[in-house]
């Protein structure tokens, strides 16, 4: 719990921030959920978000709500969950770009949280 607390102040600190080259910014994410060709749900968040700038390294945070639903369940009308992610970005030798980000959902209905790290690179010639 302690944990959750520190990462949570460290969210706001991220938020509360003003510096030069931040923003903020509102986003949204849709996914949808398939086994083989069969659609089985949705997942729908909606974030506050913040980015900064330090020297090369660029390091975001973002905070929001989601909800899930069932094939045939209406949008309003799903289990919700509190929605986590950060992370960040840079650009190494001018080709070699590298992206980490922490994802998670908050599912109090279920009692367990839905944790998530990606690793992205991309190398361009």
């Amino acid at each position: 719990m302690e944990a959750k607390m520190k990462f949570i102040a460290l969210i706001f600190l991220l938020f509360s921030s003003s510096l030069t080259y931040a923003e903020t910014y509102l986003a949204s994410k849709h996914e949808f959920k398939m086994d083989d060709s069969s659609y089985t749900k949705s997942q729908h968040h909606i974030t506050i978000g913040k980015s900064i700038m330090f020297s090369d390294i660029k390091a975001f945070g973002e905070i929001g709500v989601g909800e899930d639903l069932n094939n045939g369940t209406k949008l309003g009308s799903g289990l919700t969950y509190e929605y986590l992610k950060f992370g960040f970005s840079r650009t190494i030798l001018n080709n070699l770009y590298i992206k980490a980000e922490f994802e998670s959902k908050l599912r109090n209905y279920e009692g367990k949280d839905s944790n998530e790290i990606q690793i992205k690179t991309k190398y361009t010639f």
